[in-house]
């Protein structure tokens, strides 16, 4: 629980420190749009934040929107539509690569968390040669972790580098 306090309070100490908010009364919250492109447990954060009034005790009305997609989150901010967002890394580098003017100042985890659902003929890593794989959008987190990870895994293997 109190990880849960502390990632909830980072959340708002950074939207607070990119905003320039102080605290303030209730009559002066200023409205931002928070974007978050995942349901899962790395949003576990920016929700306790949301729950225990932690945007309001610094000034904040915050409005949580849920979009499906890392890069689209990243789009929206760039476009103007989101104050601040939570997406995935690979989006936010994708995006600072072509040149986008954005900055990344947190990050809820030190490693992608996902995990690969497989038929039950597949049993190891080796299995998935030739096969093809899923991902929910292109330039998505899936998307790239599963161009990058296939590859090291195989290849880390010498009787499969030889094949």
């Amino acid at each position: 629980m109190k990880r849960l306090r502390i990632t909830a309070a980072s959340f708002v100490f950074l939207s607070t420190l990119l905003l320039s908010t102080s605290h303030v009364t209730a009559a002066e919250l200023r409205k931002i749009t928070f974007g978050y492109s995942s349901i899962g447990p790395m949003m576990h954060g920016l929700w306790m934040a949301k729950e225990i009034g932690a945007f309001e005790k610094y000034g904040l009305e915050a409005q949580l929107v849920f979009i499906a997609s890392g890069p689209v989150v990243i789009q929206a901010l760039l476009g103007g539509d989101l104050h601040a967002g939570l997406a995935a890394t690979s989006a936010v580098i994708g995006a600072a690569a072509k040149g986008a003017g954005i900055v990344a100042i947190a990050n809820t985890a030190s490693r992608p968390y996902h995990r690969l659902w497989v038929q039950p003929d597949i049993n190891r890593v080796e299995d998935l040669r030739g096969k093809s794989l899923g991902i929910t959008r292109f330039g998505s987190l899936p998307h790239s972790a599963n161009m990058d990870w296939p590859t090291r895994s195989i290849c880390a293997n010498s009787e499969t580098q030889s094949e």
